[in-house]
């Protein structure tokens, strides 16, 4: 559809959501190419994605492989800046400022889950991945980030071990996007933000 209206109309699309959808679609804002499927999903293509830290005389430039979730980030964050002591212990991630200093290896990270919008969730254990889409499958992603090799009958213990975790957690809801809501209001979904902060929401409802 996305190319079919840049044939016959100029860029910007209006309203503005449509505009947010076809840059996604043909910008590449969402193409995570080669990695399987994308945005929304529970694959690599729509889990694995780039970050980058940039501090000036404390950390020297490079790259890193291992694996750090988004669970991570605030224990990693308050580390960095002198506060370790102030992370809170029941929290699912852990400090990786070690590894990514050069100091020490990565941090082992808990069982970390993902839910994608049409009722799919997938469970880490590094670097295992067990992703339920209606079939079960277990990938090691480490040496298979496509996502290509099932091995689960080769791991039958460790697959129903990541099974049983997962029971724990809620299913996500089938077509968990409002697209109509996209289109009317982008920032609902990672357009141009206009609302008010949600710390500021919070503290005027009270809610902080």
């Amino acid at each position: 559809m996305a190319n079919f209206l840049s044939e016959w109309f100029d860029r910007p699309f209006f309203p503005p959501g449509l505009e947010f959808l076809a840059a996604n679609a043909l910008d590449g804002g969402s193409d995570n190419s080669p990695l399987p499927v994308g945005k929304g999903s529970v694959a690599e293509g729509g889990t694995r994605v780039p970050a980058a830290i940039w501090w000036p005389g404390h950390l020297e430039r490079g790259v890193h492989e291992g694996f750090i979730s988004a669970s991570d980030v605030l224990p990693t964050l308050l580390e960095a800046i002198g506060a370790k002591e102030q992370i809170p212990p029941d929290l699912n991630g852990r400090s990786q400022w070690a590894s990514l200093t050069g100091d020490g290896a990565s941090s082992e990270t808990p069982d970390y889950v993902v839910t994608g919008m049409f009722n799919e969730i997938a469970i880490y254990r590094p670097p295992w991945k067990l992703v339920d889409d209606g079939e079960v499958s277990l990938f090691h992603i480490y040496d298979d980030p496509y996502e290509q090799t099932d091995v689960s009958a080769q791991h039958p213990t460790l697959l129903s071990e990541l099974q049983e975790t997962l029971q724990g957690w809620p299913r996500p809801k089938v077509g968990g996007i409002n697209f109509l809501n996209v289109l009317l209001d982008p920032d609902s979904f990672g357009g141009e933000e206009d609302r008010r902060p949600w710390a500021d929401a919070a503290k005027a409802n009270g809610a902080l």
